[in-house]
This record gives C-alpha cells, sequence and structure tokens, in this order.
C-alpha cells in the first residue's frame, strides 16, 4: 500500500482533468487544470486505493484492501462507477492497458497478474507464476514487466509474453524493485527502493531487445515509482519523500 503523501501524488489525467487520491486515500477528488477549480469528494474508492488509470473514456481506480471492490471504473461525465471484485485477499497494486479493451492488475498477494475486460467489466483470468509481490508494471513491445521485489526479500523484474500469457524472462536488478517504467522508446526503467530508510535506491536499466541490465543509476533515498513524461528523455520518480 501507498504512503498518504505518494497517494496524494498518485494522479491520471486526460486533456484538462485530473483526478487524484485524496484525504488519505478516503476519496477521490477532480482538478480542472484550465481552470484551477478543485472539486473534492467526486466519488468514493474502495479501501486503501492505490493506484489511477485513464482509460477507454474512464478513469479506473485500484483498491488494494478491498476484496469486492478492487477495480473501480468511473465516468467522468457523472461519476457513475462499476466495481469488480479480483479474489479474496490478492491486495491488487496496479493497473495498466494491456492490448483492446483488456487491462492488466498486479496482485501483489497472489503472485499473478489477473486479467480483466475493462469494457464488460470481468475477470478472464490470472497469469500465474509472476512474482514474488508484483507492483508497479509497464507494458512493452508485446510483453510486459512487472517488478518484483518481494518487500524488501527479491530483487527480480518478470517479464510476461502478451501474447501468449506466461512468463518468459527474469532479469535481476536491485533491492527490492517496486515498479517498472517503459521510455517509449527501447528501455525499461527498474525502479529499486532499496532498504527504505537507507540511501541505496537505484534504477535498473533493461534494454529491451536483449534483456539485460544496461546501466544503473543512483537515486539514494527509497525511489518507488515513476512514470515517462511528455518531453523525450525526461522521466519522474517519486521518492515518497517532501
Amino acid at each position: 500500500m501507498l504512503s498518504a503523501l505518494t497517494l496524494l501524488a498518485r494522479l491520471a489525467a486526460v486533456g484538462a482533468i485530473a483526478l487524484v487520491i485524496s484525504d488519505y486515500g478516503t476519496t477521490l477528488t477532480e482538478i480542472d487544470a484550465v481552470s484551477g477549480t478543485v472539486t473534492p469528494n467526486v466519488a468514493s474508492p474502495g479501501t486503501f486505493p492505490n493506484d489511477v488509470l485513464w482509460y477507454l473514456n474512464n478513469f479506473f481506480v485500484v483498491n488494494s484492501m478491498s476484496d469486492d471492490v478492487t477495480l473501480q471504473k468511473f465516468d467522468p461525465a457523472d461519476w457513475t462507477c462499476q466495481a469488480l471484485g479480483i479474489g479474496t485477499g490478492m491486495n491488487c497494486w496496479a493497473v495498466r492497458p494491456l492490448c483492446g479493451d483488456t487491462l492488466a492488475v498486479s496482485c501483489a498477494l497472489g503472485n499473478s497478474i489477473a486479467i480483466v475486460d475493462a469494457a464488460e467489466m470481468s475477470l478472464l483470468g490470472y497469469v500465474e507464476g509472476i512474482g514474488p509481490n508484483p507492483e508497479w508494471f509497464c507494458v512493452a513491445e508485446g510483453k510486459l514487466y512487472a517488478a518484483c521485489g518481494g518487500w524488501l526479500s527479491d530483487n527480480k523484474v518478470v517479464v510476461m509474453d502478451i501474447a501468449t500469457l506466461s512468463p518468459c524472462d527474469t532479469i535481476s536488478v536491485g533491492l527490492n524493485v517496486q515498479s517498472c517504467v517503459y521510455d517509449g522508446v527501447d528501455q525499461v526503467y527498474a525502479i529499486c527502493t532499496g532498504t527504505y530508510g537507507a540511501t541505496d535506491g537505484e534504477i535498473h536499466v533493461i534494454d529491451i531487445a536483449s534483456g539485460e541490465v544496461t546501466g544503473v543509476i543512483t537515486t539514494g533515498f527509497a525511489p518507488r515509482s515513476g512514470c515517462a513524461a511528455a518531453i523525450p528523455s525526461m522521466w519522474v520518480i517519486a521518492t515518497g519523500r517532501v
């Protein structure tokens, strides 16, 4: 689960509208980036919301500790909601588009990736063997790269082939890897938190073509997630600190 500060920073946006998990994860806030209008309490998430995605003209919210309301789909026109349960005790973490109408949701305690029909809001199945404890992940060139740091016990990125829906590779990176980010060109950045309070955070650069780590960037502190920016060769890392 995310800290309160990181929850406030997790944001998905489309055009001039942004949806923010706010008030320590108890509510969702709409921000109009053009007018600057902030509208609190537009909708209610489930228990411990962890990720937000804009896809197919809707906002999707993942709730880590909600078995019956694990994934929510919000229509920004009126904030009506459809909810989907994804198993019991899965501690689902993040959501990303997979292909077409299909979404992938990481199940941190299920050591798997749930496959969801986003249009119908139905669970299609699970891809097992993605672990330990998959958190944030990315999709790049027909493959899914899942950060599997085992909550301080492991150091690998598990790669899933989207065509076959099966694990196809394991890449060793830094300790406690929590997030993978695609640069949109040819590299995946594995963000390794290290031992949280220490200064051993790193970003391991994975070349997609070879599947090899080609560089390591020392960040210090405890980086945990990131996103690619619109400016080429730029990306943002969230450390969980202000």
